[in-house]
């Protein structure tokens, strides 16, 4: 721990710095900082630390730990960083932020501005006149002593982004004592206006304030006033021209471009040091090298010339170079280090990166490269020319690596830096051909390996170039890829699966609803044969034919696809025989055709999770245009996924051809189902089977058209159980016009429905409840 004592003059204090020419420690542990007069600037690091920051209008930055920030007099700026902080801004006026995690901040006396960043957070103003922002989380706002403006809205202007507060009424902030001692008022942010307020009683004398105009959120809870008394009072409320002044712009910044560099003996090495942040002043920084710290330290003098160099950065300049001489030597001495360290910025900080090593390489070095291998996968397919998307890899032992294509193979080329293949001539990608390409790595001492990287025109010849090596425990990738194909963007036509691989496309990893690269497109779809196991579909679109896993065998997993305006289902699997280990995740389906549902498996267990369903069907679609469609599952969890704009209904379980069991359907968002003109479903439908173990928790159902929640047919076998869910059908088309969030379609099946709600946040009752069997549904 550090006790750190600061000057009568302006200080600036951080990690390495120079202070009364003595240097600073690292600053990681639970140090204690005490500036006194002057207007100091503290960047404390790691570690539970203390900043008291004394007379004069301060800068102080926690950065992470537990820490307490005191601004004490003048007008300071406290940033308190991550972890769980204590902010008090003393006297005069005070800019706080709590950013990360639950902080408490206390503006003290003077006109503050205080933001609680993210997590749930204590504002307090306490005297003056201030501006409290809670922004994400559940905040408690306290103006204290005069005429304070606590606000609230949206994050952007347009009407359905995220807001203050959120879903549920525990997301809300809590104004805790607005208009109770001074002139206070409510600013509102983001486009929101009064007249998008609903505003209603908690019964407990208290307001809740709700973005009905917008998101729909809960924004605030303001305490001890009732609604009567704020609609009453709509000039208590106002826009953004009260704003309090914007956070000010980040400090310049100079740190090293990189942890470590490389020079060859006999040659120089250059350093880099770059600026950001603002970069409008001149600027300084001391460059130094030292044999102190460096793993098998080299000699100054003999093994490099020493440097202590100030690097200079005109205005506007934003990077900057040493060059370190490395003298030549006779003797055979393996690499060796110099440290490298920054310290004595004038006109601006030090970043996190002020020491680096500086690797010598010997020029007896004969150690080669490895063997250039494709990066996660053993066969690349493309059939267009241009950037592949797929790198080229080796090692090193210094990590020092430059690339070439050599052998014949000619109209392919690699990024000599960074490994990424590219097509040059489209002339080559005739047929249904593997191309063999050798690759080339170079270190920095000259020695070199060559590997071949195999190239097919097509999925077919991808395919056959992998099959024999299918399983055989031989990983001709770089990272951990065996029996994996590789797919550059293209359009494609692939063969029926029958072997265990995996197909990793142009966009692998990207959810289907992220901003994506080109696409691998699959147009005639996937199907199987011979039940393989083990198969991975990740990264396509799929644009006229699905997915149809119906001879697909256990652990079948698709993931980060887009499946766009399908002419049957998207995914689909039918089949007598329990399909196992699944996992459809982070797709985007849209736009499928009427008459089919966009997921459809019967035999299933694993998991759905995490995917988009939008615009399945059509306005004259049938009871078939579902988002989710499955039968005789066990063991199947469907969670986290998106539906809206459904023909049919959003998730439905069958129950004609027998029962399932140990089925999970939670925290899903269904909004805007039952479409079409068969409006037989609901937001979760439920046909009768003797099904067992079966949860319905935490999902949000809005405007489904029949019943948020609707159970027909036979009776099912067991006690239905929904628990936690924000079930709301406004419209009730299928009931006559009678809104309903559940229906019961059967005298004598017992639901039990433990704390769902509509979607204002009231608790469902008998009045919500629709169907012959209502009267079976329990509370």
């Amino acid at each position: 721990m550090a006790h750190i004592i600061g000057t009568l003059i302006p200080d600036l204090i951080i990690p390495n710095a120079l202070l009364q020419g003595q240097l600073l420690p690292d600053l990681e542990d639970d140090d204690l900082i005490e500036v006194l007069e002057g207007d100091d600037a503290v960047i404390a690091a790691s570690g539970n630390d203390r900043v008291l920051a004394g007379a004069g209008d301060d800068l102080a930055f926690g950065n992470s730990g537990r820490d307490t920030l005191e601004g004490e007099s003048g007008s300071d700026t406290l940033q308190a960083g991550r972890d769980e902080d204590l902010v008090w801004g003393g006297s005069d006026a005070d800019l706080l932020f709590g950013n990360m995690d639950n902080d408490t901040l206390r503006g003290g006396d003077g006109n503050d501005t205080i933001y609680g960043g993210k997590q749930s957070d204590v504002l307090e103003g306490e005297s003056g006149d201030d501006v409290l922002l809670g922004d994400l989380g559940a905040d408690f706002l306290s103006g204290g002593e005069g005429n304070d403006i606590f606000v609230m809205g949206r994050r952007s202007a347009t009407p359905s982004t995220p807001s203050t507060g959120g879903a549920s009424l525990a997301d809300a902030d809590r104004f805790l004592d607005f208009r109770q001692v001074g002139d206070d008022r409510i600013r509102l942010d983001g486009g929101l206006k009064f007249s998008d307020l609903a505003i209603t009683d908690d019964g407990n004398g208290n307001a809740i304030l709700r973005d009905a105009g917008g998101t729909g959120d809960y924004l605030a809870i303001v305490h001890h006033m009732t609604a009567a008394e704020l609609l009453a009072h709509p000039e208590w409320f106002g826009g953004e021209a009260i704003a309090p002044p914007p956070p000010p712009p980040p400090p310049s910044i100079v740190e090293l471009a990189a942890a470590s560099f490389t020079g060859t003996e006999g040659d120089s090495a250059i350093v880099t040091v770059t600026r950001s942040g603002d970069p409008s002043q001149a600027a300084s920084v001391n460059l130094t090298t030292t044999s102190l710290g460096a793993a098998n330290p080299a000699t100054a003098g003999t093994d490099y010339t020493p440097v202590a160099e100030t690097v200079n950065f005109a205005p506007g300049q934003i990077a900057a170079t040493v060059e370190i001489p490395l003298l030549p030597d006779a003797e055979i001495e393996g690499t060796e280090g110099v440290s490298l360290v920054l310290t004595n910025p004038v006109g601006t900080t030090l970043g996190t990166q002020t020491a680096a090593s500086l690797t010598i390489l010997d020029l007896g070095d004969t150690e080669a490269p490895t063997t250039p291998k494709l990066v996660d996968g053993e066969v690349l397919a493309v059939n267009r020319e241009g950037t592949t998307g797929v790198f080229v890899r080796s090692i090193d032992n210094e990590e020092v690596v430059s690339y070439a294509v050599t052998g014949d193979s000619e109209g392919i080329a690699i990024d000599s830096q960074t490994g990424e293949l590219s097509i040059l001539d489209a002339s080559i990608l005739t047929g249904d051909e593997v191309l063999d390409v050798e690759i080339t790595a170079t270190d920095a001492a000259g020695n070199t390996a060559a590997g071949t990287v195999r190239i097919a025109t097509s999925l077919d010849a991808a395919l056959n170039a992998i099959d024999s090596n299918i399983g055989d425990g031989n990983d001709d990738s770089f990272n951990d890829a065996e029996d994996t194909v590789l797919v550059a963007s293209g359009s494609y036509e692939l063969p029926i699966l029958d072997e265990s691989v995996t197909l990793r496309g142009a966009n692998r990893g990207v959810a289907g609803t992220e901003v994506r690269s080109p696409e691998s497109e699959i147009r005639n779809g996937v199907n199987f044969s011979g039940e393989p196991t083990h198969v991975t579909i990740d990264g396509f679109q799929f644009s006229e034919v699905g997915l149809d896993a119906s001879f697909a065998g256990s652990s079948l997993t698709v993931e980060n696809n887009i499946f766009d305006e399908t002419a049957g289902s998207a995914i689909r699997s039918f089949t007598e025989s329990l399909l196992t280990n699944v996992a459809i995740r982070n797709n985007l389906i849209q736009n499928t055709a009427t008459g089919f549902a966009a997921i459809d498996f019967s035999r299933l267990s694993g998991e759905i999770s995490g995917n988009t369903l939008r615009d399945i069907g059509d306005a004259a679609g049938s009871a078939t245009d579902d988002g989710i469609l499955f039968d005789r599952a066990s063991d199947l969890t469907i969670a986290d996924n998106t539906l809206e704009n459904i023909s049919g209904s959003g998730i439905q379980l069958l129950g004609g051809l027998g029962a399932s069991s140990n089925i999970a359907i939670r925290d899903n968002r269904i909004a805007t189902v039952n479409l079409g003109t068969i409006r037989t479903g609901g937001g979760i439908a439920i046909e009768a089977a003797d099904h067992s173990d079966l949860s319905i928790a935490g999902n949000r159902i809005t405007d489904a058209g029949n019943g948020a929640l609707t159970v027909f047919g036979r009776n099912p076998g067991t006690e239905i159980v929904a628990t936690g869910n924000t079930f709301d059908d406004a419209d009730g088309l299928a009931n006559g016009g009678i809104p309903a969030s559940i229906v019961n379609r059967i005298a004598g099946q017992s639901i039990l429905s433990n704390g769902n709600l509509l979607d204002d946040g009231s608790a469902i009752a008998l009045g919500n409840i629709n169907g012959a069997g209502a009267a079976d549904v329990m509370f």
